[in-house]
Formats: C-alpha cells, sequence, structure tokens
C-alpha cells in the first residue's frame, strides 16, 4: 500500500500527478453529483490529510478582514496623500522616486551615489522620502537614505518616516536597528506613537524572541506612551504563537486593571491561543467570559471554537455551535464547513459530511481544494468496505 500525505498546498499537485494515465484509475462519482467534482486516484492508495494548526492570521483574514477593529479603510488625507503609512502603495504617484530606488538597487552607497541623488532632486518632499523608503529594494539601502537625508539637512523626519522606516527594518529582521530607530526619535524630539511599538513587538515575535518583545510593551509604560486594547492584541497574539498562555492569562487581567476593555477580536486571538496550547476548559471559561461581557462572536470566534471542538472530538459541541451561528444569521464560510466535514469523517459520519457540502454548494458557497480532501478519505474507507 502506497500513502500519500496531502495538505493545503500540495493538493493539487497530487491530484494532477495520480490522474496521469499511466495508473490503473477509478472513480468515485458519488462525492458529489457528478457534474461538481471528479476524483480520480490510482488503485491500492490510502490518502491522509494532514491536520495542521491554523495560524490566527490564516483564519481571521480568510474569513472576516473586518474582525479587527483596529484596521481602519483607507481614507485621503486632506493634502491628497493616501494614508496607507505602512504597507500601502506609493503616496503621490511618481517617476523620481523609482529611479532613486534603481540608483540604490544598481550602485554602492557611496558619496559619487548621494551626489548623484542630490542633483536629481530639486527638494526633498515628504512624499519623497516616504516613497522612497517604500520603494527600496533592500531595507539597508532604505536605512542607507533614511539616514542620509537626515544628517544631510535635506529633510526632516517625523512620527511618519520613522514608523516607516520601524516597519522596513522589523520585516527584515533587523531589529537592534528597529529598535535604535525607535529609542532615537526622544533624542530628536519627536514624540512616540503607539503604532510604532506594535510594529516592533510584532518584529521580535514573528523572530520568535517573546522575551524582547514583552520588554518593549513593558517599556512603553516608561515612556510615556499610552496603551490601547490593539498594543494588548499584539501582545497576546505573539505570546500565543509561542504557547505561552499563562502569560497571556496575566497580561489579560493587567489589562483589566488598566481599565482597557477586551473587544471580540482580543478574545478571538485568546481562543485560538488556549486550543492551540491544548486548554480546552481555559478556551471554554474565555468564551463564556465573552458572552457575559455582551461581545457578540463574530464568524472568526466560531470558526476557532468550531475548529478547536473539532480538535477535541467533541462532535456534539462543535454541531451546536455551528446551528447557533445559523440562528444568529452568521452565514459559515468555507472554513466553517470544511472544519464541520472534517469532524464528520473522523467519526465515519461521511454520509452527514457529503449532506454539509451539498448544502454549502447549494448556498452559493465555493468549496475549497481542502473541503474536498478533507471529505475524500471517508469515502476512500467506504469504497473498502463496499467491495469487502
Amino acid at each position: 500500500m502506497y500513502t500519500v500525505t496531502i495538505n493545503k498546498k500540495n493538493f493539487k499537485m497530487i491530484y494532477a500527478a495520480l490522474s496521469k494515465r499511466r495508473f490503473r484509475t477509478w472513480v468515485y462519482t458519488n462525492i458529489v453529483r457528478s457534474s461538481l467534482f471528479w476524483f480520480i486516484i490510482p488503485r491500492h492508495f490510502s490518502v491522509l490529510i494532514e491536520d495542521p494548526v491554523l495560524d490566527f492570521d490564516e483564519i481571521s483574514t480568510s474569513e472576516a478582514p473586518s474582525s479587527d477593529p483596529h484596521s481602519k479603510p483607507k481614507t485621503k488625507r486632506t493634502s491628497g496623500v493616501e494614508d496607507q503609512r505602512i504597507r500601502g502603495k506609493h503616496q503621490v504617484p511618481g517617476k523620481l522616486e523609482d529611479v532613486i530606488c534603481e540608483m540604490m538597487a544598481n550602485q554602492a552607497w557611496t558619496t559619487g551615489l548621494q551626489n548623484s541623488i542630490r542633483s536629481l532632486v530639486p527638494e526633498f518632499s515628504h512624499s519623497l522620502v516616504y516613497n522612497v523608503l517604500h520603494g527600496a529594494r533592500e531595507s539597508e539601502h532604505a536605512l542607507q537614505f533614511f539616514r542620509w537625508v537626515e544628517r544631510s539637512g535635506l529633510f526632516n523626519h517625523d512620527s511618519e518616516t520613522y514608523l516607516k522606516m520601524i516597519h522596513i527594518l522589523g520585516r527584515a529582521s533587523k531589529l537592534n536597528h528597529a529598535r535604535c530607530i525607535l529609542l532615537d526619535m526622544a533624542r530628536k524630539g519627536i514624540q512616540y506613537d503607539e503604532n510604532m511599538f506594535m510594529e516592533l513587538i510584532d518584529g521580535y515575535g514573528k523572530a520568535g524572541i517573546v522575551q524582547e518583545a514583552v520588554k518593549i510593551f513593558d517599556k512603553m509604560k516608561e515612556l510615556g506612551v499610552e496603551k490601547s486594547v490593539k498594543s494588548y492584541d499584539t501582545l497576546f497574539k505573539l505570546i500565543m504563537r509561542r504557547g505561552r498562555y499563562i502569560m497571556a492569562e496575566r497580561y489579560f487581567n493587567k489589562m483589566l486593571g488598566e481599565r482597557i476593555e477586551p473587544t471580540t477580536h482580543t478574545y478571538n486571538i485568546l481562543l485560538w491561543g488556549f486550543f492551540l496550547s491544548q486548554r480546552l476548559e481555559t478556551a471554554m471559561r474565555f468564551f463564556e467570559d465573552m458572552k457575559s461581557r455582551r461581545l457578540p462572536p463574530d464568524i472568526v470566534t466560531y470558526n476557532v471554537m468550531i475548529n478547536g471542538y473539532i480538535r477535541f472530538k467533541k462532535l456534539e459541541e462543535a454541531e451546536k455551535l455551528f446551528m447557533e451561528m445559523k440562528r444568529k444569521n452568521i452565514n459559515p464560510s468555507v472554513m466553517s464547513y470544511t472544519t464541520m466535514i472534517k469532524g464528520y469523517v473522523a467519526v465515519d459520519r461521511v454520509a452527514d459530511g457529503k449532506k454539509l457540502l451539498e448544502e454549502m454548494i447549494s448556498v452559493g458557497i465555493k468549496p475549497a481544494a481542502v473541503t474536498y480532501s478533507t471529505l475524500f478519505p471517508g469515502f476512500c474507507d467506504a469504497g473498502k468496505e463496499n467491495r469487502v
């Protein structure tokens, strides 16, 4: 017997390989109505589905981009500059910044290059400096340009260009540089911004340096930076990702002590983290606490809870939540249906999984490849039993 492991990334590749003529194939035409999907696989193959633990970002961004109350729609400022302070497009469309970025990419950072840039630019405006930072191909290019324009007296940085530079360095894992840039602001008389600390905390978290991230978070109070729930959310996400659920509970209580109210998004992160750390009872307690605060669960909340219950083989509880979200007019998503189907297949209720797939299609939700691959092992087993 052969064993093929299929996950979201390699499902299509495996499916294509298994469909080639050289394999002896057979078809399960009753997975869905024949016009919807056909599986063609070689005989005597057993298919296993990986069950990875989804990162919170995968759950929240794929299902409910608006789940995070801190994400704001992009708006136009009075100056006509697009307010995309970190990840957005160029603030003002233009070509001069592209020329500068091209020059930095193809030449060493020398006095000659600096003089060439200076001869091109009549005035180093805020939008030009920002756009060069944004368009720089390497973080090192951005940092050299950032320092040069200020030291040469060509431009005085503000909180916006500092935030951009911190983001660039954090994304490149040059966290010590980012920290120096951040702490240098006070000497320049530039006021700290909560978002700057969030960028640095997030960078340390993604690098797995949790203790340093916590130190930066704690330093905010010392530097007089007022924290809001979004700073705590950033902290919760990174420490939960590393399984520090006890630390998360401690900082949650600290947040409440500072009279900062949690949001639905806050609870979504915590619930995801508790399930990630195999803390079922804690997750259930926080879910009840969330409802006691009259914070309405959203699609992300339900997906996290349903996925958690399925992982703990508590299908009945997952079914109750699935029906509850429907009663509250929260439409199940692809992830909701796929997770429930996975739960049914795990306990050999393949027919119920098939019904749910048909329901999913009937309400206009297009199944993903992983939806079919989740249901597929159950039909393989059913086919073997029928042959016996």
